[in-house]
């Protein structure tokens, strides 16, 4: 990927696999966030190719997508809506209907320890129930592949280890690939 002169990204190769968390470290500005958003397909990448669940980025996004959970840096939230809301404006984007909705909805908002707040409004959240609310958002549809983009920013010591546990335990059953600038916590994860 390269913004005019300035070539950001060349020769990434990455392949995740189910059971794995792949900790992806490096100093802010060097391409971490532009690796995750080309990943996700949030950004497309000028050469290359993207597979997720062995659909490709470009020919079949929607199949790609639907087996991929994306956390950006900046975190997707309607300060207007509630918790609940939240989760089902995501879970229609996830195509999420009828029977399948609410347990949906609930199974998310449990796994977060999000329940107590299911009718707070966002910008009444802490920062650290925001970042949980996030989470909950890009796992909804329970993907396959985890693309987490710096999860653990603003968060308290103790959240961060719930954060940590909460990995660790999805990544039984799935990919996760999470981005950071701190060695402890590739450390704590990978």
């Amino acid at each position: 990927r390269s913004y005019g002169r300035h070539n950001a990204l060349n020769g990434v190769d990455i392949t995740l696999r189910r059971g794995e968390i792949l900790g992806f470290l490096g100093l802010n500005g060097v391409g971490k966030s532009t690796t995750m958003q080309i990943l996700s397909g949030a950004l497309r990448a000028d050469r290359g190719r993207v597979a997720i669940g062995g659909h490709d980025m470009v020919r079949q996004p929607r199949l790609a997508r639907a087996h991929l959970g994306y956390l950006p840096q900046q975190l997707p939230l309607y300060d207007d809506l509630t918790v609940n809301e939240s989760l089902q404006l995501h879970s229609s984007l996830h195509q999420l209907t009828g029977a399948a909705r609410r347990p949906a909805i609930e199974r998310a908002r449990a796994r977060l320890s999000l329940n107590d707040h299911a009718t707070r409004l966002v910008r009444h959240l802490s920062g650290g129930y925001r970042q949980r609310l996030a989470l909950a958002q890009a796992i909804i549809h329970d993907p396959v592949v985890l693309i987490l983009d710096e999860p653990t920013t603003g968060l308290d010591p103790a959240q961060r280890r719930d954060v940590h546990a909460l990995l660790r335990k999805f990544s039984d059953q799935r990919a996760i690939m999470v981005s950071t600038h701190i060695l402890a916590e590739v450390q704590a994860l990978a």
